[in-house]
């Protein structure tokens, strides 16, 4: 699987930070051998103010040419310095619709979002965040309004409660060789809990075990700062009352709205 192209997708709100994401993205692209297309929706009401249907349309179609020349600004200089051929569409409507239709029609790999505000307490809330992870079966990647994925250099990057998805085993194998640092693990045991394996990908690993309570829940992330992790791989964890729901636990959550990396979310069904 060597020559294998990974379909990554960028959904970009078109804010400042867009810039930083796409970078990390490409960065990413370029590290597993991957092909960008980022995706904007826009909601007719940010653009439409006026209720008369001809002024809508033409304020429509003006909004046509500035989305696509700001994308186009955007996305260029980084792809020739770079040396990628990133696509990027974009559709006026409902968010989330757009979202889901355009996910079932490309079915990428990868889907990239960006995490808007740290300490944020809707960051995996009912939002887009969210819904993605809900609607997307593939890898997700969050990434922080700023660049953390860098070409040719030692990145370090750390698990929390291992990682399940062996199809993922591949992307994984890409990133490693971008680091000779060992990976880190985190893990939160509960009582009862089977120590899993130490080892992924051959790789020697680092581990840091915290007793499930809520102060190990409150300092976790302080340790995955100071360990200075880029990037940290999560888990999914199966919806008991769904077999075929796949989720990240309350736990998960409160650690990952207060560190400042980028995550990369297991696929769904792989545990």
């Amino acid at each position: 699987m060597e020559n294998k192209k990974y379909k990554i997708v960028l959904l970009s709100d078109l804010t400042d930070s867009i810039y930083n994401t796409l970078r990390s993205t490409s960065n990413l692209a370029k590290m597993i051998n991957g092909e960008i297309e980022v995706f904007n929706v826009r909601k007719p009401s940010d653009v439409v103010k006026k209720e008369n249907q001809l002024s809508a349309m033409r304020t429509i179609n003006s909004e046509h040419s500035v989305t696509d020349k700001k994308l186009k600004d955007i996305i260029q200089p980084l792809a020739e310095e770079l040396g990628l051929n990133i696509n990027y569409s974009f559709v006026f409507g409902n968010v989330k619709n757009e979202i889901d239709s355009f996910l079932k029609l490309k079915q990428p790999d990868i889907v990239v979002i960006g995490k808007k505000k740290l300490h944020s307490i809707h960051f995996l809330g009912d939002n887009i965040t969210d819904f993605v992870l809900k609607k997307h079966s593939g890898v997700v990647m969050i990434a922080p309004d700023r660049e953390t994925l860098a070409l040719n250099t030692n990145f370090s990057m750390g698990t929390i409660n291992g990682w399940k998805s062996t199809s993922d085993f591949e992307i994984l194998d890409h990133l490693l060789k971008n680091t000779q640092k060992p990976l880190k693990s985190f893990r939160i045991n509960r009582k009862g809990d089977v120590q899993a394996s130490s080892d992924i990908s051959g790789r020697k690993m680092v581990e840091y075990v915290f007793e499930h309570n809520d102060n190990s829940i409150q300092s976790l992330p302080k340790y995955l700062t100071r360990s200075k992790i880029d990037m940290l791989l999560v888990n999914r964890q199966q919806n008991k009352l769904n077999s075929k729901s796949q989720s990240i636990s309350s736990d998960l959550k409160k650690v990952m709205s207060k560190i400042d990396v980028t995550l990369l979310v297991g696929a769904t069904g792989l545990a």
